[in-house]
């Protein structure tokens, strides 16, 4: 028991983010501040929520033909509508704004495309919005206006 002691004691100091080390928190937005939206990390964040929607349609629908092409107009909105509606204080709401069910639904998917397109379409915003990104615990994110 008394070898142990100093090793736990090593391991606190270490989790705690003793000896110069940075400690990390996790967000579900990105960090995308007003005037910074071009910054690497803001730019990784979005990027990463990206393709972790897109790679829901690959897993979710690849036995349809139209999957692809819902795959594929998911990439290519995402990043064009993230880097136009995100924010600091987003939850990723953004990742709702994208649609690509209208582009990848036409003949010949077939009837039940938009039903399916859509219920992966929703597992696709879930897993965008739900992506968790690291920030620098002493990081200070804004806080939403509140309207009386």
């Amino acid at each position: 028991m008394m070898v142990r002691a100093p090793l736990l004691a090593a391991l606190l100091l270490r989790l705690s983010g003793a000896n110069g080390q940075q400690q990390y928190g996790m967000f579900f937005g990105c960090p995308c501040p007003m005037g910074a939206r071009d910054s690497a990390e803001c730019t990784s964040c979005l990027t990463a929520r990206c393709n972790v929607g897109g790679g829901v349609f690959d897993r979710e629908c690849n036995s349809h033909d139209w999957c692809l092409k819902a795959s594929t107009a998911w990439r290519k909105q995402c990043p064009s509508v993230a880097s136009t509606a995100a924010d600091d204080r987003s939850a990723a709401e953004w990742c709702k704004i994208v649609n690509p069910c209208p582009s990848a639904c036409v003949y010949p998917a077939g009837t039940d495309c938009l039903a399916i397109c859509t219920k992966v379409k929703g597992l696709a915003v879930g897993a965008c919005e739900a992506f968790p990104w690291p920030v620098e615990a002493s990081y200070t994110w804004p806080q939403a206006a509140h309207v009386v």
